[in-house]
């Protein structure tokens, strides 16, 4: 049996952040699936996040170094920094089931803040649609009153425009808001 130690180290973020985006979780599911034990990782001031675990010193360096590479998927993180990694014989105590649930509450608490967030963006999205489509029925109006004056091409051109302008519109927001 390998000898177990303690490591301890801190990861932060350059440009970005690595507290409320759900990255303790994310240290969590990797930790575990190393085999390693620990508490929950803690977050520290200025935006940083300290990781204690324990088991054997090979198993450690590769969680470690995976942990450089990677990052929770769909957050604004940024480049990672990791602190030294500490190594030592202090003591790890695992986290319990009512910390690990305590974090999950708090995780999806922030979630449907943002979803909650997303859906007021969307419907001021589609409110915006939709008078933008008034105006379009508007300026068409003026457009056909000019077909009499300069023919069909006015009435052609005019759709081009709009047909463009709504695909612009589908690529900055996506086809959500249609």
């Amino acid at each position: 049996m390998k000898k177990e130690i303690s490591a301890r180290f801190i990861i932060s973020a350059d440009d970005g952040k690595v507290q409320k985006v759900g990255y303790r979780l994310f240290i969590i599911q990797k930790f575990r699936g190393y085999g390693l034990i620990g508490p929950i990782p803690e977050n520290i001031p200025h935006d940083g996040v300290r990781v204690t675990v324990r088991g054997d010193k090979e198993t450690i360096e590769s969680f470690y170094e995976e942990l450089k590479e990677e990052k929770p998927e769909g957050e604004d993180i940024g480049k990672i920094k990791l602190s030294r990694l500490e190594l030592g014989d202090f003591e790890v105590k695992n986290f319990t089931q009512e910390e690990f649930q305590f974090l999950l509450y708090g995780q999806l608490s922030t979630g449907i803040s943002a979803i909650l967030k997303l859906t007021s963006l969307n419907k001021e999205v589609k409110d915006n649609t939709e008078e933008m489509k008034d105006d379009i029925g508007g300026i068409n109006k003026v457009v056909g009153g000019l077909d009499d004056k300069y023919g069909i091409i006015s009435k052609t051109m005019f759709a081009e425009v709009g047909i463009l302008i709504l695909i612009l519109l589908v690529l900055i927001f996506g086809s959500g808001f249609i």
